[in-house]
């Protein structure tokens, strides 16, 4: 009788189980042609502000949500931003600015999204990002803080900003004039990002 009941308790059980061991539900996000990416800088007269107004690349990010960590998990999923894209409003400083990056050894800024504080859509809130982001060559992990919102055509809107250094991916501030007109060190990088989910 025991052996019944167990039996029956059991069959109960099992539906709940079943799921333990499903896959996760990957999901995508289309980066849309409006996300803009700006950089500004200094020098020792004035700042200076280049800029990518449109996104050119059909990239997609992919991602599953890891309900443990409540995060979004991405794989292999980046931004790749075209160095010669960016327009600096000044002929001289725009070519400065893309030779600085080496724009003709490595073309594009590439960003890689790692993962993302899980969020609802629905819901405007600040979330922490980590990525990697590659320049020159170089490869950099940090993390970015992105306040999200949903605009009115459903496009999910994340805008950021990140302070970096020229030396952390290896490249040197440019001097003009004999060194009379110097760029600052650090940078400021600011994010407007849109995506389209994907079904």
């Amino acid at each position: 009788m025991l052996i019944i009941i167990f039996f029956h308790l059991l069959l109960g059980i099992m539906p709940w189980c079943e799921n333990n061991g499903a896959k996760p539900l990957v999901k995508r996000w289309a980066v849309a042609g409006n996300s803009s990416l700006n950089i500004e800088g200094r020098s020792n007269l004035s700042p200076f502000c280049c800029e990518v107004t449109k996104y050119l690349e059909a990239d997609t990010l992919q991602y599953i949500k890891n309900e443990t960590t409540r995060q979004f998990v991405f794989n292999n999923s980046r931004l790749n931003v075209n160095i010669n894209d960016f327009d600096c409003h000044q002929r001289i400083i725009t070519n400065d600015f893309r030779k600085t990056l080496k724009a003709d050894q490595n073309r594009f800024l590439k960003i890689q999204f790692i993962c993302l504080d899980a969020f609802d859509v629905h819901n405007p809130q600040i979330v922490r990002g980590k990525v990697e982001i590659q320049l020159a060559g170089q490869i950099k992990c940090t993390t970015i803080d992105f306040r999200t919102s949903t605009t009115s055509t459903g496009l999910i809107q994340m805008n950021g900003t990140k302070a970096l250094l020229f030396s952390e991916f290896n490249l040197t501030p440019p001097k003009k004039f004999a060194g009379i007109i110097k760029i600052k060190e650090e940078i400021t990088v600011h994010f407007q990002l849109f995506f389209k989910p994907v079904e």
